[in-house]
């Protein structure tokens, strides 16, 4: 199979549609066409591969003819090297057969729809992966914690689920590009900046005797996770396959030199000339140059036994309505109470963020609208946005998720809690424009299936002019949004009739959430920062705890906040909602933390690292926080520097904690405490985890 790497396409056409729509949102971007068979499948990848290759062609001729008519000194190196502009991109293993008898689990968006995690936790057992190791802990009694065995796995192990005697891990085999500690995420998560591994492996492991987890099955697939969810013994995961490199073509004519004096009509037809040799090699590749493969290998008594094919029946393909690549987005389905097959809904196009009910999958891409042959780069100038959603189907007869429909809306998510789903509508949070442009601004659309197309039931747009969405929460007939730009707004949401959903109430407080959680129906917990309003922008202060009240939703109130630290005070919990640890039964809100203080000097003021460890507070409606106590954890000395973080950078030290009873477990990459809700400050046992 030739080499893959990630390209991200630009689609030129997604405004003129939606521009002469009369009904622009949702209605424009036609259902997804199944593929009849092999050679339709392999004509409509030919077809995009060709029309990209043209797009490529054309942006490098027009920096030819820009420097044969006096334009830049210098190429880029890419046009110089011949390649198109770069675009940015459970059994019980104890004595005691009874557990703790409260207990906190993965924070996840939808009750029944578990998400993947390094920590897994029941009552008396806690599985977490550390390094390329898969550590397995009798977690209770609490005091007489101890480590029942270990499992090395191959690659980079990342996130896992836990049912019964199963356990499901993801890991990378390989990434390309820029390694890991260069990657900056951005809100459209480019492969450029932030590349995706090449292979991923899911290994099942037998843990009945968790002394001795044995290992079941291993699925080797040539392409990148994206994300996941399980709901009862289904695991759905979204990955992604990149579209493949052919080094035969060329995107600069071998004879042009660009310190020639070429006349136009040379240029063009030099380009021609290498525009029909591209042609013919994308005509001449195989199928197989686009399909990735899968091995699937069972272990039994007998030994493996390997099953090794492409992807997918090329009848299990969909191809978009509009130009979308031709690198592969697929839904794999495993039955955890089964042996067979995994099962493969794919799509043509590309990853996007990932929202789930215990019905229904949606994927939403965003685009950007650019003229054809113009690349994203620094340089180019962006207009509108659109985000593509696509729905699958978790509930139909099939064993796996079952394409559905599509739509499009003007705009991009910020993250899966920008979707929402209540009696079958999809409800979007989107952001157009950036912060401060006097054109940005922020919607919501609400989304019903009619046959093969999602269109807009109802919205709310030109929310907040001149900001930008930092949170977002759905919550059956209720949402609630806050935006940013120097105070924090937060918008209340009646979703009560679908097709005219309104705005039901506004509360201005300095600051801004980063995640909402429901503590009840009529209170929302928050986690984010302060911030000083400065006129035109506003200062960043410490992490802000908040309790809003919005029983009354045309009148939502902020009961009690909290604030800690000074600027550079960090969390992981303010960006992965992993992390946030709100226990209901105890009211106790456990984060990690990496509090920094103003430190003043003879002719400056910086911020130093006072704490570094798990924070927590007991958490009552009617009063508020009252921190409980710290736990603390050793910073190493690249910690130094930690205050000068940016807010969207969280690097606390601990990632996540889990409360049985009265203890708590805080977890880092490297060290497992346990603590006693009485005293924090003192350590019961710890556990080396390199």
């Amino acid at each position: 199979m030739q080499k893959m790497t990630i390209g991200w396409f630009l689609i030129a056409v997604f405004s003129t549609a939606c521009q002469n729509d009369p009904s622009p949102y949702g209605t424009s971007f036609g259902a997804l066409k199944p593929l009849a068979d092999c050679q339709e499948l392999e004509s409509s990848l030919k077809e995009a591969a060709i029309e990209q290759m043209n797009q490529d062609l054309d942006h490098s001729l027009s920096w030819a003819l820009r420097w044969k008519n006096g334009g830049p000194e210098i190429l880029d190196d890419a046009a110089i090297n011949g390649l198109p502009a770069p675009s940015p991109d459970s059994g019980k293993s104890n004595s005691n057969d009874q557990g703790a008898n409260d207990f906190s689990t993965t924070n996840t968006q939808e009750t029944g729809v578990d998400e993947a995690d390094f920590v897994k936790n029941d009552d008396q057992t806690i599985y977490l992966i550390a390094g390329r190791i898969l550590r397995i802990f009798d977690a209770w009694p609490a005091p007489e914690t101890h480590q029942l065995s270990s499992y090395t796995l191959p690659g980079l192990p990342k996130r896992m689920y836990v049912r019964k005697n199963l356990a499901i891990i993801y890991s990378d085999l390989g990434t390309q590009g820029k390694p890991e500690e260069e990657c900056f995420p951005t809100i459209t998560d480019s492969p450029a900046h932030c590349p995706m591994p090449d292979k991923l492996l899911v290994t099942v492991l037998d843990i009945t005797e968790k002394t001795k987890p044995t290992l079941v099955r291993e699925i080797e697939i040539q392409g990148a996770y994206v994300d996941s969810r399980r709901i009862d013994g289904m695991v759905h995961t979204v990955l992604t396959f990149p579209q493949p490199i052919f080094p035969e073509i060329r995107y600069w004519p071998e004879e042009f030199e660009y310190h020639k004096a070429f006349p136009d009509f040379l240029i063009k037809l030099m380009f021609e000339k290498l525009r029909a040799k591209n042609t013919k090699i994308i005509l001449n590749a195989k199928l197989s140059d686009w399909i990735p493969r899968v091995r699937d290998t069972s272990y039994g008594p007998f030994g493996p036994v390997a099953n090794e094919s492409l992807m997918l029946e090329c009848p299990g393909f969909y191809q978009p309505a509009l130009p979308a690549g031709h690198g592969f987005l697929s839904i794999m389905t495993l039955d955890l109470d089964s042996p067979q097959d995994p099962h493969f809904s794919t799509i043509i196009g590309q990853h996007g963020k990932v929202y789930a009910s215990t019905d229904s999958l949606y994927v939403a891409t965003e685009y950007w609208n650019a003229p054809k042959g113009i690349w994203l780069a620094d340089t180019a100038i962006m207009q509108e946005e659109v985000t593509v959603i696509h729905k699958f189907s978790l509930a139909g007869e099939s064993s796996g998720a079952e394409y559905q429909a599509s739509g499009v809306v003007p705009g991009r998510i910020l993250n899966q809690f920008s979707m929402g789903e209540h009696e079958g509508y999809l409800r979007l949070a989107t952001s157009s424009g950036w912060l401060g442009n006097s054109d940005s601004q922020n919607s919501i659309f609400v989304l019903e299936q009619q046959s093969d197309r999602l269109t807009v039931a109802g919205s709310i747009q030109d929310i907040a002019p001149g900001e930008e969405i930092r949170s977002a929460r759905f919550s059956g007939k209720r949402g609630f949004l806050v935006t940013f730009k120097n105070v924090d707004p937060l918008f209340t949401v009646d979703l009560t009739d679908p097709t005219h959903p309104r705005l039901a109430g506004e509360l201005k407080i300095p600051g801004f959430s980063t995640y909402m959680h429901l503590m009840d129906q009529d209170h929302l917990l928050t986690i984010g920062f302060d911030a000083e309003d400065a006129g035109d922008f506003a200062w960043f202060k410490g992490i802000q705890l908040q309790i809003f009240d919005v029983s009354d939703m045309s009148k939502p109130t902020r009961t009690h906040v909290e604030t800690i630290g000074t600027r550079g005070t960090t969390s992981e919990a303010t960006a992965n909602h992993l992390a946030f640890n709100y226990f209901a039964p105890k009211n106790l809100l456990a984060l990690p933390m990496g509090i920094c203080k103003e430190t003043q000097h003879t002719e400056w003021i910086e911020e130093k690292l006072m704490f570094s460890g798990l924070m927590v507070w007991d958490v009552a409606i009617d009063k508020g926080f009252l921190e409980h106590g710290r736990v603390s954890f050793p910073a190493p000395p690249e910690m130094e520097y930690a205050c000068s973080n940016w807010w969207g950078n969280p690097n606390s030290m601990v990632k996540r904690s889990v409360i049985m009873d009265d203890y708590v477990f805080s977890i880092s990459n490297d060290l497992m405490k346990i603590n006693h809700l009485d005293d924090l400050s003192q350590d019961i046992t710890s556990f080396d985890l390199q």
